[in-house]
């Protein structure tokens, strides 16, 4: 192969996994945040299919809404946009999508704190056995799966 093809792509993939790390990478220190203390994510009024999860959402919902929102960069470099959130016992799907990517985040509430805390931001589509995977409930893992938009 051409040497100068073989470099571009490895340039590629470094930096989009350099992304990848600084979007989802947890902080030992808090970013600096708006004033109202969250990241500013913006509610799509598109025709997508995907609710729009702004209004008519459960008070869990929207605490599942802010857990993933706050593990979001001040700025918000991805133009993240939150779509449908499922909830099932004490786990929960959050869909979104950005700029660059989209996924279906995984929370868990945690009894102890009483807070949503995200398990894994997803980078695409859970199947069941990769929910099982990191601990979620098979039927659980089912049952969040049926509820989403298709």
């Amino acid at each position: 192969m051409n040497r100068n093809l073989i470099i571009g792509i490895v340039l590629v993939v470094v930096l989009a996994l350099v992304a990848i790390f600084f979007v989802f990478s947890g902080s030992s220190t808090p970013a600096p945040q708006p004033s109202n203390g969250n990241p500013t994510v913006t509610y799509p009024s598109d025709n997508t299919g995907l609710p729009n999860t702004q209004s008519g959402t459960t008070a869990q919902q929207q605490a599942v809404q802010a857990a993933f929102q706050s593990r979001l960069p001040a700025d918000n470099p991805n133009h993240t946009k939150l779509y449908a959130t499922v909830i099932v016992g004490d786990y929960a799907l959050q869909v979104w999508a950005g700029d660059v990517m989209g996924g279906e985040a995984v929370l868990k509430y945690n009894t102890g704190t009483n807070k949503w805390e995200l398990i894994d931001a997803g980078g695409g589509a859970w199947s069941v056995d990769t929910l099982a995977g990191i601990g979620v409930p098979t039927t659980t893992a089912q049952s969040l799966l049926n509820q989403l938009p298709h």
